[in-house]
């Protein structure tokens, strides 16, 4: 995950602190001026990167390592953007599926009509299984690539599919005939070239892409979580 999780107009103030930390001082009064403003500059950045963090919840995520908002409230491990979104636009009868579980499917559980999540590593699953409410089924499946854990959505019906487990070229490929005509696929961490024979795939039939880019909960650089979707969705898009 590339860059920096400073907002973008902090990361300019502190691109331009830097350098006129580091640049030649050709005269004693330049050197001054420049130390001066510098001294100056450092609190008023620290005060608004401190609200940031606070205000997103970003500070609450890294000091619990959770992903949850500033009152503690679980959030989905994707990026600010795309979360969001999400928040405003997904309709409260749709059915979900997720490859991957934890905070995320909290989340979606409370805004939809029901969850299936499929779970690769049984410590995770006995962890979050008493967490879950009653709208969401819940499996744990042994990873074997291209197996069981891939086919896990094959035979449902589910207006979003969201691939953030394992193996997730595969998933998605082994999951589309699932996916109802409104139907969008929520791909994290779409930045990593590793997935592109999943993007080509989706592209070939016939999805379009929404990236959101920035930073999210607990991490400290900015990634990628994409919507792949078609004409007719449940998103408005």
């Amino acid at each position: 995950m590339p860059q920096s999780s400073v907002p973008a107009a902090e990361e300019t103030a502190v691109v331009a602190a830097g350098a006129e930390a580091t640049a030649p001082k050709a005269q004693g009064s330049g050197i001054e001026v420049a130390d001066d403003r510098q001294k100056r500059l450092k609190p008023r950045v620290r005060a608004r990167l401190l609200e940031y963090a606070q205000h997103t919840g970003w500070l609450n995520s890294v000091t619990t390592r959770r992903p949850v908002d500033r009152d503690g409230t679980p959030l989905p491990w994707y990026t600010y953007a795309a979360i969001n979104f999400l928040d405003r636009r997904v309709p409260r009868d749709a059915v979900v599926f997720e490859f991957g579980s934890g905070h995320s499917t909290l989340w979606w559980s409370a805004r939809v009509a029901s969850v299936s999540a499929v779970e690769h590593d049984a410590r995770w699953h006995d962890e979050m299984s008493p967490r879950l409410p009653r709208n969401v089924t819940y499996r744990q499946i042994d990873l074997d690539t291209d197996g069981a854990y891939a086919a896990a959505a094959a035979g449902g019906s589910y207006d979003i599919i969201i691939v953030d487990g394992r193996d997730r070229v595969n998933c998605c490929r082994r999951s589309l005939s699932s996916l109802t005509d409104r139907g969008v696929v929520i791909w994290d961490n779409s930045d990593r070239s590793r997935y592109r024979n999943g993007f080509d795939m989706l592209a070939a039939s016939g999805f379009r892409r929404l990236d959101f880019i920035g930073n999210g909960p607990i991490n400290t650089l900015p990634w990628e979580t994409a919507i792949f979707y078609r004409p007719g969705n449940l998103l408005g898009l």
